[in-house]
């Protein structure tokens, strides 16, 4: 088995945080590493050592490694990649086409995505499990609902202000609201954990066709 670098703490402080934590990783080999490995009998060889390593390889051995790795990449990447091409070239082609003409006019026309306004029920506390939710106006510029996802992105909030260990969920479109804005609902939001949450909005591209939804630089964030 490995060792452990402290137990996921987090401080205002970035540099203290750095520090607390370079103490630890020296301490760590200093105390345990380094005179594990050195002790040695009259063989030369480190039992400590090779008792830890085996110890590991027992333990994870059925979860890395190169067969198990190979087969995970056929089933979730390669068969999925090698049909989605299948299904794009079919007649000629017409459905890379359509979906390259697409991505030139989302490209031209991202600039003028934007979230102008989000609300959410009043959020002073909540219980785990108690729903609530969320609206948001969007302005799509040229580009319809059609084109874009529209999501709440939400999780726990560290000590640095950051959302951790988020969940995202799809919000629905309620409809135009007559000013070329368009109007989308989170409902039944429920807070998985308990602990400091925080949640902000994203809108990413939506295609069929599209392997990915995160293209590079066509993402927009509240």
């Amino acid at each position: 088995m490995g060792w452990a670098i402290g137990r996921r703490e987090t401080y205002d402080n970035r540099s203290y945080q750095d520090q607390v934590e370079a103490e630890a990783l020296y301490g760590l080999l200093e105390q345990e590493v380094v005179p594990i490995f050195y002790d040695r009998g009259g063989d030369g060889l480190p039992r400590h050592w090779i008792a830890r390593m085996r110890a590991s390889i027992q333990t994870l051995c059925r979860f890395f490694n190169t067969h198990r790795m190979v087969g995970e990449y056929t089933q979730r990447c390669y068969l999925p990649a090698a049909a989605h091409y299948r299904e794009l070239t079919v007649g000629g082609m017409a459905r890379a086409k359509d979906l390259a003409a697409w991505k030139t006019r989302l490209q031209a026309n991202w600039s003028r995505v934007r979230i102008e306004a989000a609300r959410a029920d009043k959020l002073t506390e909540v219980q785990v499990g108690a729903e609530f939710r969320v609206r948001a106006q969007v302005c799509l510029g040229n580009l319809t609902p059609d084109d874009v996802a529209v999501q709440l992105y939400m999780g726990n909030v560290d000590a640095a202000g950051e959302i951790v260990e988020a969940d995202f969920t799809p919000m629905q479109l309620v409809g135009p609201d007559g000013q070329g804005r368009y109007l989308y609902q989170a409902s039944a939001v429920a807070c998985r954990r308990s602990g400091l949450h925080g949640y902000t909005l994203r809108v990413l591209p939506r295609h069929p066709d599209l392997a990915t939804p995160f293209l590079p630089g066509l993402i927009v964030w509240a």
